[in-house]
């Protein structure tokens, strides 16, 4: 039997799983990720390149994943609000 979800959200392959699983514990939301250190630290996590198009693709992949329904939202640092 089909679950009714599952016209809604497929399965991830492996890879963007692992990106989010990656993304997620870098605790930066991903429009400021390409600012920070944090992008190498997640391509490094990936097992990636840390060449630029490295980072170029794998920021992209996340904004596809976020436009996607698929990228949790994560919030600005507490210590970063004043």
């Amino acid at each position: 039997m089909i679950d009714s979800n599952d016209w809604q959200f497929p399965r991830l392959d492996p890879e963007d799983e692992a990106l989010i699983d990656a993304y997620k514990a870098m605790r930066v939301p991903v429009d400021d990720l390409p600012h920070t250190p944090a992008i190498t630290e997640l391509v490094k996590r990936l097992d990636k390149p840390e060449t630029d198009q490295s980072k170029h693709l794998v920021f992209k992949r996340l904004l596809r994943l976020r436009k996607m329904g698929r990228l949790p939202r994560l919030m600005e640092s507490s210590s970063s609000s004043g």
